[in-house]
């Protein structure tokens, strides 16, 4: 090493070991005033006023979701007329018949679109197709379904939450959906005992909407989960158009 790099060296050892002190101190100021931090320590202290309010919340918790689970009943029983009960096996033949009907549908149209004289207009002319579950779809022979509520964070508990998933060109890109919240839900609870746990995305859309009818087009809706194990508060945060 020459004579100029070595006192170069010491110069540029002492600046940053002086800026990591600022930056140390700046990161550990602003980790007190964080939320994640506030969050956590609600959840793990053992302060007798913080157990106090740890058990509150939980009863309180668990009489909201057991009110609404007598509510949900109720309107089931006496505000909803009767519809036809179909058996899990019929079901399942259903969903075979319907699946074999919307691949026979795609076939056709498919042809047609090779034929000299198809055009776009041909295709907006045809019925319009119901998903399996009676959701109204696309016209027929393209692809059926409602379009997904999109979400551009999620909180569980406080704590941001993210998944992960592959895009087209086969990269690893974050994803935030229900799907992954459930998901991760139905995960934390069997790894608790809750081993029938069967959350779904369209109980979590379902409880977003309970909350706010309006909840796709407002900043933020928060509501919880009661699972078997835990209580879990989510905070869902819509993506918005311009987003």
């Amino acid at each position: 090493m020459s004579t100029l790099l070595t006192p170069l060296a010491e110069a540029i050892s002492t600046i940053a070991a002086d800026a990591n002190r600022i930056a140390s101190r700046v990161s550990a100021a602003n980790e007190k005033q964080s939320g994640k931090l506030i969050f956590e320590t609600i959840k793990t202290s053992e302060d007798p006023k913080i157990v106090k309010f740890r058990e509150f919340e939980e009863a309180a918790l668990a009489k909201v979701e057991a009110a609404r689970k007598q509510v949900e009943e109720y309107v089931k029983a006496n505000l909803i007329p009767t519809g036809e009960t179909i058996s899990d096996e019929e079901l399942e033949t259903l969903k075979s018949q319907h699946k074999d009907m919307r691949a026979k549908v795609k076939a056709a149209t498919d042809l047609a679109k090779m034929q000299p004289d198809y055009t776009e207009e041909w295709l907006k002319s045809l019925p319009e197709m119901l998903t399996f579950r009676g959701n109204t779809g696309k016209a027929s022979g393209s692809q059926t379904g409602v379009a997904r509520p999109r979400l551009s964070g999620v909180k569980i508990d406080g704590i941001d939450f993210v998944s992960t998933k592959k895009d087209k060109d086969g990269n690893i890109v974050p994803s935030v959906t229900f799907t992954a919240v459930a998901a991760e839900i139905v995960k934390r609870e069997k790894a608790a005992g809750a081993k029938d746990c069967a959350l779904t995305a369209a109980d979590l859309f379902a409880a977003a909407e309970a909350t706010n009818s309006d909840w796709r087009n407002a900043a933020s809706v928060e509501f919880s989960y009661a699972g078997k194990t835990a209580n879990y508060m989510l905070t869902v945060f819509p993506q918005q158009a311009s987003e």
